[in-house]
């Protein structure tokens, strides 16, 4: 089997006529909307796998792309993600109220792990 080449970002026929050429079936997979497909162009390969570079074991790739209506989708939640309020709070005795960042204690000298079990 060849090598897989890389075909993300090209556009999905382009890509399945690509890995066609070198003896490859390119298997379209539509991804579901999430926020960080919001900026992608629909109709294009966002992913695959085998990953690039990599020798197939099967003459299948698995193509994962993006439809208008799926981008649509991604855009909406990206948007209502930015509308949401920030976690941080802004008021004074909460902000004092919030934990130290956690740390391991300072021993005083180093603990076997034999002596950490004796009876």
């Amino acid at each position: 089997m060849p090598l897989v080449p890389d075909l993300r970002a090209w556009p999905l026929a382009e890509a399945q006529l690509q890995l066609k050429t070198l003896g490859l079936i390119g298997r379209p997979i539509k991804v579901t909307a999430a926020v960080r497909y919001a900026n992608r162009q629909p109709q294009t390969v966002l992913s695959m796998t085998p990953p690039p570079g990599q020798q197939a074991k099967t003459a299948i790739v698995k193509l994962f792309y993006l439809d208008a209506k799926t981008l649509a989708a991604s855009q909406r939640q990206a948007e209502v993600l930015a509308k949401k309020p920030t976690a941080t709070p802004t008021h004074p005795d909460l902000a004092q109220k919030l934990p130290a960042q956690r740390h391991r204690p300072q021993l005083s000298e180093p603990v076997k792990p034999r002596e950490l079990f004796k009876s």
